[in-house]
């Protein structure tokens, strides 16, 4: 038992400190998730970004037809090409981190 004189923390002080922790940590987990997943959904967009560039380096692109670029055995990329007058559309689309399509377009001269 404290004296007047004494100082310390009572139960009620360590309580409200313990709900205020724990308070934080349910706010910031999400946000934090949240974060982790655009981190990961920039990465892939790169990746593959880089992956549809390389294909359509290495080929020809009046020969580009509608193909699948297989990266690992659960992630693919679809190709599919538009001619227009002047210009070439390769649009490469996947599945993202979220389950959402996600596509990157590259418009090439004839």
């Amino acid at each position: 038992m404290l004296k007047h004189d004494q100082s310390g923390f009572l139960l009620i002080e360590s309580l409200i400190s313990l709900i205020m922790i724990s308070a934080i940590f349910t706010v910031g987990f999400p946000i934090i998730e949240r974060l982790r997943m655009n981190k990961v959904m920039l990465r892939e967009r790169l990746e593959y970004h880089h992956a549809v560039f390389n294909y359509i380096e290495t080929q020809d692109a009046q020969s580009i037809e509608t193909t699948t670029i297989q990266l690992d055995p659960d992630q693919s990329i679809k190709l599919s090409t538009e001619e227009d007058k002047d210009l070439i559309l390769i649009k490469g689309e996947w599945q993202n981190v979220k389950r959402d399509q996600d596509f990157v377009t590259f418009y090439l001269h004839k």
